[in-house]
């Protein structure tokens, strides 16, 4: 089916969760596992109110990012209602990955989920899964 991918079940979940406040959330470390690119999806769902949301992806050789974090990309920022789906691709070198969601203002959110896809998943840019 276009637009699908051929195994979301195996992608790797960085964050799911509602944010309900202006706040850094700091993922926990996923194992990825593997060096190369890889494609980064955040759904902010529903964000409502007066805020501004960005969403950092970082790499660690340890599981809880205490040496050797770098920063594998960012997100445009999220503000005002948005609710459609973003994605980039990054070069992940790291086994592990994480987001730091850093919001501003007042916002709530229904649920914010940044997922990792490897390169071999079957995917049409610009669709949902």
């Amino acid at each position: 089916m276009p637009g699908t991918l051929a195994s979301d079940s195996l992608a790797v979940v960085l964050h799911s969760a509602a944010i309900t406040s202006a706040t850094t959330t700091t993922g926990t470390g996923q194992y990825v596992g593997w060096p190369g690119d890889v494609q980064v999806e955040a759904d902010p769902g529903t964000m409502t109110g007066t805020h501004t949301c960005d969403i950092e992806i970082q790499g660690s050789d340890v599981s809880n990012f205490g040496s050797g974090v770098v920063k594998l990309g960012r997100f445009a920022q999220i503000s005002q209602a948005a609710t459609a789906t973003q994605r980039m691709n990054v070069y992940c070198n790291k086994k592990y990955m994480r987001a730091v969601i850093v919001t501003a203002g007042t916002v709530t959110a229904d649920n914010v989920v940044v997922t990792v896809r490897p390169p071999h998943y079957q995917r049409t840019p610009d669709t949902t899964a």
